[in-house]
């Protein structure tokens, strides 16, 4: 794993990608729409859902059967949500592929040196 403008980055079939590690988000994984497009994964069960605290709402899909691979771990089967990431690329002027959410890190013990 590589740390460049403080993000982590995992390694997968495609070489390094900028996700954030979130493990206060239960959430498995969000995969960025335009990430999502240039895979050309197939997605269903678009909705709208409450962003936050706030009275926002945004657009999020279902897409399934993924093998996510990051960090030493295969979870084979599963499920991620799509959404439009690019709001958060503007604030921290970056790209950022996705977020692995804390069921990612179940079971697991995540260290991370920053001093490296």
């Amino acid at each position: 794993m590589k740390i460049v403008f403080n993000y982590p980055l995992a390694e997968g079939f495609a070489g390094y990608r900028p996700f954030i590690l979130d493990t206060g988000n239960s959430a498995l994984a969000y995969i960025n729409k335009r990430f999502a497009n240039d895979l050309e994964l197939v997605v269903a069960n678009t909705r709208e859902v409450a962003a936050g605290i706030g009275v926002a709402r945004v657009k999020i899909a279902d897409a399934r059967g993924l093998v996510i691979e990051a960090l030493g771990r295969r979870m084979r089967n599963c499920t991620a949500s799509v959404v439009d990431l690019s709001a958060v690329e503007a604030y921290d002027g970056g790209l950022v592929d996705g977020i692995l959410g804390g069921s990612f890190f179940r079971d697991s013990v995540l260290e991370i040196n920053y001093l490296n």
